[in-house]
């Protein structure tokens, strides 16, 4: 057997750089249990959706080295493998260190998660923006996560959206529905702690994703690939309708697009936030700061200052700051273009999926997109959801020991959408396949 150097580290201080005494927890890994990663799509789920990466490990304990409190959930591990370079396997937060005191076991687990993780459940607000393509919006919303920017591999997308803003959404959620605004062929995944997309055409055009990279067969020339072998006809991700509603919208005139409602009555240099949205949710555009006389009338007092965080989105804060005076007012009133609905459009393929349907029955595309597309691109988004997903999609599981060196190589090598050849006798399957996870 070829083996590859591995190293596992904790960063318990933080600082990011595994460097620091202790953090390097290679030794005490215990190989009964080994190392266990899994990142890329989730294979459970419709059409392939993805999903935040896994990393589990036992470190040894019969020594308190990692008592309880010298590993944190938050700390961030790495798992590297070098055999000729080096291999960032994993790379990701903590999400439980598990204590094992009892004698015949003395361990600690670690169990963490991928960077996409960091995202799920995290509510985040953006400005409006227009005529942006999906990386754009990715990168807008990673920075409202405050996903750092170093970290991140984005394509160009090749889907434009005439209207986006996010309203206090999931990060996670909202991420997905990006990646599936840009239509099947695209890619969202980690590698290491980067977050990674690839555009819909990046499958058919990235030499890494047109050219086979590897051929795994069940006997002869190496690599060879092993049990377990999993082939999945796709047939239970078989598309053949495919519809969207496109939402076309417009700013509308400068107008009152929130009041107060009440009066406003503020203590010596007191501070007040308020939400601002519009009463039917519509995002706005053009928001003013109030001023005297026009949005608000003072009763007493007076104002230090009344400002908008942000000028469009979905929602802005207004921070009221009072004098030292105090201050009594009435009328309070924000102004600005709401963006509205102008059109609403059913769009449905045209591609034809008759022979599809007579054989699978009517199977209808349910991933949710952005509503503010282009109209013409809507209907050639249908048509290419159709296309790809109407035969369904075979999918195959293999597993690559490691044997030799010519396995090593290509278990380490291979990156989310990299195109391999596989090849099996008894199911006679010869065929290639891009790697999802």
């Amino acid at each position: 057997m070829t083996v590859a150097t591995y190293a596992a580290a904790i960063d318990t201080d933080k600082d990011g750089d595994y460097l620091d005494a202790g953090e390097t927890v290679t030794a005490d890994v215990l190989a009964r249990v080994g190392i266990r990663i899994i990142r890329g799509c989730d294979m459970s789920r419709p059409l392939l959706q993805p999903r935040a990466g896994e990393c589990a490990y036992e470190l040894r304990n019969d020594d308190s080295a990692y008592a309880i409190g010298v590993i944190s959930n938050g700390d961030t591990t790495r798992v590297q493998a070098t055999s000729g370079s080096t291999y960032t396997l994993f790379e990701g937060e903590i999400d439980a260190a598990y204590q094992y005191p009892e004698k015949a076991r003395q361990s600690v687990g670690i169990v963490a998660q991928g960077v996409l993780a960091q995202l799920v459940g995290k509510r985040v607000s953006t400005a409006l923006y227009s005529a942006i393509t999906t990386d754009v919006a990715i990168g807008y919303l990673l920075d409202a996560a405050g996903f750092p920017a170093a970290d991140r591999a984005l394509d160009v997308g090749k889907t434009t959206i005439d209207w986006w803003w996010l309203d206090e959404e999931d990060a996670f959620t909202a991420l997905v529905t990006l990646l599936n605004t840009e239509g099947p062929g695209a890619a969202l995944y980690e590698a290491g702690k980067v977050i990674t997309f690839k555009d819909r055409h990046s499958r058919i055009e990235d030499s890494a994703s047109v050219n086979v990279q590897y051929t795994f067969r069940g006997t002869g020339t190496e690599p060879l690939h092993s049990d377990p072998f999993v082939y999945d006809d796709g047939l239970k991700n078989v598309v053949n309708v495919c519809s969207v509603t496109v939402k076309t919208r417009a700013a509308s005139a400068l107008a009152v697009i929130w009041s107060l409602g009440s009066n406003l009555t503020l203590g010596a240099s007191e501070t007040r936030k308020f939400v601002v949205r519009t009463s039917d949710g519509d995002p706005f555009t053009a928001a003013l700061n109030p001023v005297a006389d026009t949005d608000y009338t003072l009763l007493s007092g007076g104002v230090s200052s009344a400002t908008l965080n942000r000028t469009s989105g979905g929602n802005a804060t207004l921070t009221v700051v009072s004098t030292a005076a105090g201050l009594t007012l009435t009328g309070l009133q924000v102004r600005g273009q709401a963006v509205d609905v102008t059109a609403t459009t059913t769009i449905t393929d045209t591609i034809g999926a008759t022979a599809s349907q007579t054989q699978y029955g009517v199977q209808t595309y349910t991933l949710p997109i952005r509503a503010e597309i282009p109209t013409g691109f809507a209907q050639a988004y249908c048509n290419h959801v159709v296309d790809w997903h109407k035969n369904g999609r075979p999918t195959v599981s293999i597993s690559v020991n490691n044997a030799n060196s010519t396995r090593l190589v290509a278990a380490l090598d291979l990156e989310i959408s990299d195109r391999i050849r596989v090849i099996e006798a008894v199911s006679t399957l010869d065929a290639q396949f891009w790697v999802d996870r």
